[in-house]
């Protein structure tokens, strides 16, 4: 939150969290208060499903706690519906998934489930981890001209985001 705060400083950002202790931890650790993000203590899927607003970018951060449990995007049947309908018309969705070596599966997966509703797919690669995202949207830039505004960034974001590989997976 303190990074999309700086970034984008006039943004309304809502966080969701399913465990009431981890928001209470957030608050008292980290001064998530000072930063004026309203935060709402609710699993993400239930808050997408019952909310009735609309958002510029949907994060999906789920990791669901039992290990043989999946994400929404892969068992629910209208998530990518439901997504889609939750975003306005220039918004974005971004997965955070295992990442190709870890699970085949998840990226495949989430990339045939997306692309039936979006126009557009891109994967957004961190330079170390076992994840990687996969960002849904109608209307999203070609990797050059997101590479590009990486660098416009100021240099406290832009030097720790020059490893990101970005790659187009549909147009």
């Amino acid at each position: 939150p303190r990074q999309c705060r700086a970034l984008f400083p006039a943004a309304h950002i809502t966080g969701v969290e399913v465990n009431p202790h981890v928001l209470d931890l957030a608050h008292q650790n980290f001064a998530l208060g000072s930063l004026g993000i309203e935060t709402i203590n609710s699993s993400g899927e239930s808050f997408i499903k019952n909310t009735g607003a609309v958002f510029d970018a949907i994060v999906d951060d789920m990791w669901v706690p039992n290990a043989t449990d999946l994400k929404p995007v892969f068992v629910e049947p209208d998530w990518p519906q439901l997504i889609s309908v939750r975003l306005k018309n220039h918004g974005l969705y971004a997965v955070n998934l295992y990442s190709r070596g870890e699970s085949r599966y998840e990226v495949r997966t989430a990339m045939r489930r997306l692309a039936g509703e979006f126009e557009t797919l891109r994967e957004v690669q961190p330079p170390m981890g076992q994840t990687t995202v996969i960002v849904a949207g109608r209307q999203l830039p070609l990797p050059r001209v997101a590479r590009d505004r990486l660098r416009l960034l100021p240099s406290q974001f832009a030097d720790e985001l020059r490893q990101i590989r970005f790659r187009a997976l549909l147009t």
